[in-house]
């Protein structure tokens, strides 16, 4: 497109962790975003976002045949015009990818002091966990914490007498509770082992004396209800586990 004309811009922001591989949340998937570093003023265009912003060559590497800003650059500049949330979704998978060292985070994050938006980039770094498998899963951390539960465990793992039973996507130790986040992907074919297994797998749980609380992609739209759920099953165990 007339917009990437070589040397004057380069793919940044949602649009550059896209190319990263990277999962984004809550962006507008129909105009890209583009850097430019000379010649061009900021705005929208013909389904293109232009930012101007100075890039150094460390800010800059190469996907698909394109110049695109390098991963950590990418997060910081779409986590500050992003909620918490979507930042969480995109930081939580950087992290998972591996890619983004802690001297690059350090050096990504320095011109960001002054941004509008560098409270958010902060408090969503500090917040993220390599260990969210998922964008479900980094959603559903970033309810819990809104509805000020606990913080838990990710990728806990049970052991009973017959042997290894699984990881669990969230564990409250001491509430004997654990969390589990079913994306309904696993459960697309039909079939019939994979609903045995995961039925088996879950009385295993609760014969360690666990709660088990499910939920799905609706639950999300309903933090209040959903965060309710969590305590209920808080409650039924602190009733089994009160001394005799």
């Amino acid at each position: 497109m007339n917009s990437m004309k070589p040397g004057t811009s380069v793919v940044s922001h949602h649009s550059a962790l896209i190319l990263h591989g990277i999962p984004v949340w809550e962006v507008d998937l129909s105009e890209v975003q583009l850097t430019r570093t000379s010649g061009w003023r900021s705005g929208r265009s013909a389904g293109v976002m232009h930012h101007r912003g100075p890039l150094g060559a460390p800010d800059i590497g190469s996907r698909h045949g394109l110049a695109v800003t390098v991963i950590g650059r990418a997060l910081v500049e779409s986590a500050a015009a992003a909620s918490f949330e979507a930042a969480v979704v995109s930081a939580d998978a950087v992290l998972r990818s591996g890619e983004l060292t802690d001297d690059e985070l350090r050096r990504v994050l320095v011109p960001t002091e002054f941004w509008a938006g560098g409270p958010t980039i902060r408090a969503a770094l500090a917040f993220a966990d390599p260990l969210a498998e998922s964008v479900g899963e980094s959603r559903l951390r970033v309810l819990m914490h809104d509805q000020r539960l606990p913080a838990p465990v990710l990728q806990a793992g049970f052991k009973d007498a017959a042997g290894f039973v699984g990881r669990v996507d969230f564990y409250f130790p001491d509430h004997s509770t654990v969390v589990e986040f079913d994306g309904l992907l696993k459960y697309a074919t039909g079939s019939s082992d994979v609903l045995i297994r995961e039925k088996t797998r879950e009385d295993r749980l609760r014969a360690l004396g666990l709660e088990v609380v499910r939920l799905t992609w609706l639950d999300l739209a309903q933090p209040a209800r959903t965060a309710a759920a969590i305590r209920r099953a808080f409650d039924r165990s602190r009733r089994t586990h009160v001394p005799a």
